[in-house]
């Protein structure tokens, strides 16, 4: 049976369409199978003289990486269609052959099983880099380049120049502490020293270069958008709210995806969060990546938070390794999401009452994006999400040997601050917490009132390795 994603078909008649899924394929016939009274059905459709009817075969093209449809006229490309009677399977499913005589699906069929064949012997005989190269030019080569610390291999990443990254260090809103060193290094420290620390720490910038007596942001972006267990401890948020509040600081909850089995924990978050709002008669915004808690939210404080859809609602296709995929970069820098469509920008704002939308600075252009009076942007940088796991994938690794061992966690105790997992230099990629982060540093900004927010994914001072081994 040939794989439905690379060649599917449907059969259109006058009255209606069917799928059909190929099973054989050469130059002068195909085969299909359907159940046996459709297929008695579609054959009798098929042969009425007189009627509308066409097969469409889309066959992928490996090198273009993209779908051809060849039509097939019933009255002029095919030459006969019958049941085939010896090859049903219990009495419940017939094959159908269709022998044609058409140039066009001639070429097609004979180009797509020459490059299927090659797909075939490069999966049984080759790596997956091999065959990744010999496919699309992945550079397999350079797969066993590897810094052996993070801030070595973020420096073999592209890089804008310092000056760039001076200015927009400058026209930072906002940080994230997205890990519970980071909430115990704000705690213990006075605020200027913290912000010192906090970019000192990033390895993103020269600090010769930006004494800039380190402009304090408007923002703090507390908790991890990715997993749930770094989110702060109850006497750690209840601090850092207060802290926020003496340092003329606004803080931003942020929230990952919740499991049911947290649903407690969540429903005791926001009665403090609640409670510390109507205290200090102030509405904190709540970053959100979980449809079921904008419900939750909508029903029982509908009027007492600011909420704004997390960059794992608002989806954009990311991945550093979409540069090996034939298209062209222009085409992939002006993909758009849903986030583009004024109608749901609307629904956001009334059903949920979101005021704004976080998205992260993946080179997708977002320049099509423009902050209205019912919705406002978030821009993160320089890291973008690329997958998230449900689970965790690093304890998978340290405990079970194999990432895909995953289970659901308990009691974390934060593997994740000692260890992450390395990717080529190449890539621009990293693994942290429970989830891949690719790096672009990048930034096009074209609108006003953006909300440019930095996040590097480190440790205070201690991030110093990228491999499997401690940080």
């Amino acid at each position: 049976m040939i794989p439905f994603a690379i060649l599917s078909g449907k059969i259109k008649t006058k009255t209606d369409e069917k799928e059909i899924r190929l099973l054989e394929l050469s130059p002068d016939y195909f085969t299909f199978r359907l159940l046996k009274e459709q297929a008695q059905k579609y054959v009798q459709q098929l042969s009425d003289a007189g009627q509308q009817r066409n097969i469409v075969l889309s066959f992928f093209q490996f090198q273009k990486r993209s779908y051809h449809e060849v039509i097939l006229n019933c009255t002029r490309d095919v030459v006969k269609i019958e049941l085939m009677p010896q090859k049903q399977m219990e009495g419940l499913v017939c094959e159908i052959r269709v022998d044609v005589k058409n140039e066009e699906y001639r070429i097609y069929t004979e180009r797509f099983n020459k490059e299927y064949l090659n797909y075939i012997y490069l999966k049984l005989d080759e790596t997956e880099a091999d065959m990744s190269k010999a496919l699309v030019g992945y550079p397999s080569e350079k797969e066993q380049t590897y810094s052996d610390t993070l801030k070595k291999q973020r420096a073999a990443w592209t890089q804008v120049p310092n000056e760039t990254k001076k200015s927009l260090t400058e026209r930072v809103d906002g940080i994230e502490l997205d890990n519970p060193a980071w909430y115990q290094a704000y705690l213990s420290k006075p605020l200027k020293d913290f912000i010192s620390l906090y970019w000192e720490s990033s390895g993103w910038i020269d600090i010769d270069l930006c004494k800039i007596a380190w402009r304090v942001p408007k923002y703090f972006y507390i908790g991890n958008a990715y997993c749930f267990h770094l989110f702060p401890k109850k006497t750690q948020l209840e601090a850092m709210l207060e802290k926020t509040w003496s340092d003329h600081i606004f803080p931003v909850c942020v929230f990952a995806p919740v499991e049911e089995k947290d649903f407690i924990k969540i429903e005791k978050i926001l009665k403090l969060l609640s409670d510390w709002c109507q205290n200090k008669c102030v509405k904190i915004e709540l970053v959100i990546n979980d449809w079921g808690m904008a419900g939750l939210i909508r029903k029982k404080y509908p009027n007492q938070f600011l909420l704004t859809l997390g960059c794992l609602l608002s989806k954009q296709r990311r991945d550093t390794r979409m540069n090996y995929v034939n298209r062209n970069d222009n085409e992939f820098s002006k993909e758009k999401s849903q986030i583009d469509a004024p109608f749901y920008r609307q629904y956001l704002a009334k059903h949920f009452n979101i005021t704004r939308v976080s998205l992260q600075n993946s080179g997708i252009d977002q320049s099509f994006f423009t902050p209205d009076s019912m919705i406002g942007m978030t821009l993160h940088f320089p890291y973008f999400q690329m997958n998230t796991s449900g689970w965790c994938p690093l304890l998978a690794m340290l405990y079970r040997g194999s990432r895909g061992r995953q289970k659901a966690v308990d009691d974390c105790h934060c593997e994740c601050m000692t260890y992450a997992f390395e990717y080529p230099d190449f890539l621009c990629m990293t693994g942290r917490y429970n989830s891949i982060f690719g790096y672009n540093d990048l930034i096009r900004i074209e609108k006003e009132g953006v909300r440019l927010v930095a996040g590097f994914l480190n440790a205070p001072l201690k991030n110093d390795s990228a491999k499997g081994t401690k940080l």
